[in-house]
């Protein structure tokens, strides 16, 4: 929109309708979304097969579901700068979708996982404020591999700060503050990890929970 201002796109009706969405693109290249306000929306931005596109400086809230959701092979996509608060399940999912980078976004305040990588691999979370979220506030799980996750704030998520579930290996969790949730860091079926200059402090049962977690490098890190 022009000047300060965003432009807002709020579809009519329920955000329960599933076939409305704020923004849906399928089979997309180099597209860019910028500087927009999503709400009401069953999902917020979708992205099925769109790949080398940006989604920058929008604010994506109080959606049905997902506030931002890549699928299908959504690779290289960059997203930069949003705030992703309010929504009713993840604030940004990335499912089955490649090379993508996620930095410095609000992600906060959502019904179930603030950032979830799902069967994604090779993607950087970096420099994100993800706290508040009612499950975890970072999700890596189901086979995602080779991911960077480092220099997030991850505070006041209701069960665990970060998790690497159920083949997340290969994983690097660097350099994070991961305060005042249940549990800091849980490892669960997965290996090859390094979690290193991370500061895991006033979580109210565990720093680290490791549970058929081998191979793995856990280094300098403050409790």
């Amino acid at each position: 929109g022009a000047g300060s201002e965003k432009t807002v796109i709020d579809p009519p009706g329920a955000n329960s309708i599933t076939t409305m969405f704020g923004i849906y693109a399928d089979t997309q290249s180099r597209l860019t979304i910028t500087n927009l306000a999503v709400t009401g929306a069953y999902v917020g931005i979708r992205f099925v097969k769109v790949d080398s596109s940006i989604i920058s400086g929008d604010s994506v809230s109080s959606n049905g579901q997902q506030g931002i959701s890549l699928s299908d092979y959504s690779d290289s996509v960059a997203i930069i700068g949003d705030t992703v608060t309010f929504n009713g399940s993840s604030g940004i999912l990335i499912q089955s979708s490649y090379a993508d980078l996620v930095a410095g976004c609000v992600v906060s305040s959502n019904s179930f996982h603030g950032i979830n990588l799902n069967a994604s691999s090779r993607n950087i979370v970096r420099g994100n404020t993800v706290n508040s979220n009612t499950v975890m506030g970072i999700m890596v799980e189901s086979g995602s591999t080779g991911n960077l996750v480092e220099t997030n704030t991850v505070n006041s998520n209701g069960v665990i700060g970060i998790e690497l579930s159920q083949g997340a290996d290969y994983t690097r969790i660097i350099g994070n503050t991961i305060k005042s949730s249940p549990t800091g860091v849980t490892v669960y079926a997965s290996a090859w990890n390094v979690v290193s200059g991370n500061v895991v402090a006033s979580n109210t049962s565990y720093g680290f929970e490791l549970n058929q977690c081998t191979q793995s490098v856990f280094a300098q890190n403050t409790l």
